[in-house]
C-alpha cells in the first residue's frame, strides 16, 4: 500500500542508488521539486550512521510489492554522493567496506565525480561474418578501491 511518510517531519531523507537515476538519465538537484515513490531502507549496508536513513528511492517499489512504499514529495535541499571503499569478502565478492562512506556535498547529482576502473578483458570471441569479434570486460578492483555509492538526498516536504 502507497502510503505519505509521517506527517509530523517536514525534512526528509532517502538514499538513491545510481540506478535509480542512471536508467532514465535522470539529475536530481538542490531546489528540484521532486515526487517520488521509496521503500522503507532496511540498512546493514554501509556500516554507519546511513544505515539509520529511512528511505530508498525506488522507482518501481509498488511494481516489486515492496510492503509500505511511500510517496516523498517536496523540494530538495542538499543532495551529496555517498562514496565508499571497497573490500573483498572470504567468498571473493567485492563489497562496501562497513563505516568507509563519506559524503560529499554537491547542487546536483550531475556533479558527481564517477571513479573509473581499470576493465581485464576476457578472451575475444571468434569474428562474426562482419569481422567483429567480442569480449566480456569486468572492472579491476583492489582492496579499498573507492566506490561511488549513490546519493544522500534531503527533501522539504511540500
Amino acid at each position: 500500500m502507497t502510503q505519505r511518510p509521517d506527517q509530523g517531519e517536514a525534512l526528509l531523507q532517502a538514499l538513491c542508488t545510481t540506478s535509480e537515476l542512471d536508467e532514465d538519465g535522470e539529475v536530481v538537484a538542490v531546489g528540484d521539486r521532486i515526487r517520488r515513490l521509496a521503500v522503507p531502507h532496511r540498512g546493514g549496508f554501509f556500516g554507519g550512521d546511513l544505515d539509520e536513513t529511512p528511505w530508498m528511492l525506488d522507482r518501481y517499489g509498488d511494481a516489486t510489492g515492496a510492503a509500505d512504499t511511500v510517496w516523498i514529495e517536496g523540494v530538495v535541499t542538499s543532495v551529496a554522493a555517498i562514496r565508499t571503499r571497497m573490500t573483498r569478502r572470504d567468498d571473493g565478492v567485492w563489497t562496501v567496506r562497513p563505516g568507509s562512506a563519506v559524503l560529499e556535498p554537491l547542487r546536483s547529482t550531475a556533479d558527481t565525480r564517477r571513479p573509473v576502473p581499470e576493465i581485464d578483458w576476457g578472451p575475444h570471441s571468434e569474428p562474426d561474418a562482419e569481422g567483429h569479434a567480442y569480449a566480456m570486460g569486468f572492472a579491476r578492483r583492489s582492496e579499498g578501491d573507492e566506490e561511488l555509492s549513490g546519493w544522500l538526498i534531503t527533501v522539504r516536504r511540500a
